[in-house]
């Protein structure tokens, strides 16, 4: 997983551009709405519910529930039971229906209405070019201006809500609730799957994430990917969100790449580097993080891993294999 550092200008600005852009849609939403229980409790929350950080959103929620009990119940799939009372399942689905008409997700992420502001602007603000959980797959946004002017929106991360829409309803539109993420990770390993700031670690929150890959070799030109997670609480924490989200199991289909990093080391290890260093010496003089990603394709500066599909682990077998001497935070 790859932290975002909230304190980072441009995030801070996305931030911003979240709350200015969607609260007047959302206050106007509000008051037009006759709702009795949601129009207040909105009114009241609504600006937090955008941009309160996590721990604020799951106490909203919470707050939520606790002014109507029985609308946790609803949330809870028993909504679906046959033993659900019939009335309470009516009146809820028609708070559900209000709260959704307001804070609404689909439009925000339609990409065929016509909006300053929706999920591809967002993701162009927070320009984060890989998957956070992940960091296999680019999730770079692609918005082009055809020859009429018109623009087209082509593609962009998907955001994975992490507190699960399906049950927070109420967060689908905050700003620390909407991961940019691949699909792979959003749709088909997490889904509605629920995390916990006590159990998991959460982008915005957690700078360490305290695992690392490593390898062993099983037999000749065959290795064995590994994750190692270090620390106490963290530890258990950084375990629980790789396991979540299968990274062992995914990165088993890349163990080409450390085969070739492994076959660099032999063939070349630091008297490449050197010798790729001076060949760029006549037009400018190049970083070590610049020469890492030309020779290997990956950035070793951990707050930039989100630049490069396999930074992590390309930068932990990189350090195993003594190629990187220590870790670049």
């Amino acid at each position: 997983m790859q932290f975002i550092d909230p304190e980072q200008v441009h995030i801070k600005i996305a931030l911003k551009n979240h709350k200015d852009n969607l609260l007047p849609v959302l206050n106007a939403r509000i008051n037009s709405s006759t709702h009795y229980f949601i129009r207040p409790f909105l009114q009241k929350n609504i600006e937090r519910i955008l941009i309160g950080k996590p721990s604020e959103l799951i106490k909203i929620q919470d707050n939520l529930f606790k002014l109507k009990p029985k609308f946790k119940v609803y949330f809870e799939e028993k909504r679906k039971s046959k033993h659900f009372n019939k009335s309470i399942r009516i009146i809820y689905s028609q708070y559900l229906t209000e709260l959704l008409r307001i804070i609404d997700y689909d439009t925000f992420a339609n990409k065929k209405k016509n909006s300053d502001y929706d999920t591809y602007k967002l993701a162009q603000n927070l320009n984060i070019n890989t998957c956070v959980y992940c960091n296999r797959l680019y999730t770079k946004t692609v918005v082009n201006t055809n020859d009429k002017g018109k623009t087209i929106k082509l593609t962009r991360p998907t955001f994975d809500h992490w507190f699960p829409q399906s049950k927070n309803p109420l967060l689908s539109l905050s700003f620390y609730n909407l991961i940019p993420s691949c699909s792979v990770c959003n749709s088909s390993l997490k889904s509605s799957g629920d995390m916990t700031l006590e159990k998991h670690l959460h982008p915005y929150i957690d700078e360490n994430i305290n695992f690392q890959f490593s390898y062993k070799l099983k037999a000749i030109g065959k290795y064995q990917i590994m994750i190692t997670n270090f620390g106490d609480d963290i530890n258990t924490r950084s375990r629980n969100t790789s396991d979540f989200f299968k990274l062992k199991e995914v990165y088993k289909t890349h163990l080409d790449e450390i085969d070739d990093l492994v076959k660099i080391k032999k063939a070349y290890s630091v008297t490449y580097l050197r010798n790729l260093k001076d060949f760029f010496k006549g037009s400018r003089q190049l970083s070590n993080d610049e020469i890492y990603r030309l020779a290997f394709g990956t950035e070793i500066n951990e707050r930039k891993f989100e630049k490069r599909p396999l930074s992590r682990m390309k930068r932990d077998i990189l350090v195993e294999l003594g190629i990187i001497r220590k870790k670049v935070k």
